[in-house]
């Protein structure tokens, strides 16, 4: 029952019948007010929309009937992260935590933690996360600008260096990261 309410929703939200999705979602949760997966679809479509409260509201519904439903944490830090950047932060580590095997949710995490400040905490996630996946390529971009903010310059050259040496990063980004290794190299030392 639920379940068909469900996917003919998904039916209609890829056609673009966004009404009908809704509609449909709507009816699937009168009979499962609980149901992890309507209440996740839901909280896209009201994102879509822009009605970021009700998004808010039914994406937690979907994580508290099913704590590890990493997309709905996920999709939650980035809509409260405007707002709530330690919410994002909480929501972005539980996603990273459940499934480490998608480097995107530890490198938002990284993201956040960064703009709240926290450059330590985002540098420990980054180094984790090129380790793991060396050739993401982004993560040592926002670590390589994370030493430089706190003025460690070996540490940044260290990791454009390294992101330089790696096989299968992209040629935009070993680019990128040669022209900041080549910047740092021409500063003087902050003494």
């Amino acid at each position: 029952g639920v379940l068909v309410m469900v996917n003919e929703a998904m039916a209609y939200a890829r056609m673009g019948e966004n009404r009908k999705a809704h509609d449909a979602l709507q009816k699937a949760l009168n009979v499962a007010p609980d149901n992890a997966a309507a209440n996740f679809n839901l909280g896209l479509l009201k994102a879509e929309e822009n009605d970021l409260v009700g998004a808010e509201k039914h994406l937690k519904a979907a994580l508290k009937t099913d704590p590890q439903m990493t997309r709905a944490a996920f999709n939650l830090a980035v809509i409260v992260s405007k707002v709530r950047l330690d919410e994002a932060v909480d929501f972005c580590r539980k996603a990273a935590q459940i499934r480490p095997d998608v480097p995107r949710y530890a490198f938002t995490l990284a993201f956040y933690q960064k703009q709240k400040g926290d450059f330590s905490g985002a540098a420990n996630v980054l180094d984790t996360l090129i380790t793991k996946y060396p050739t993401y390529a982004d993560a040592y971009v926002l670590l390589g600008g994370i030493y430089e903010k706190q003025g460690k310059k070996a540490e940044a050259e260290g990791v454009y260096a390294r992101g330089l040496s790696v096989a299968g990063i992209p040629v935009p980004y070993k680019v990128r990261m040669r022209v900041l290794l080549e910047a740092l190299k021409g500063a003087p030392d902050a003494q």
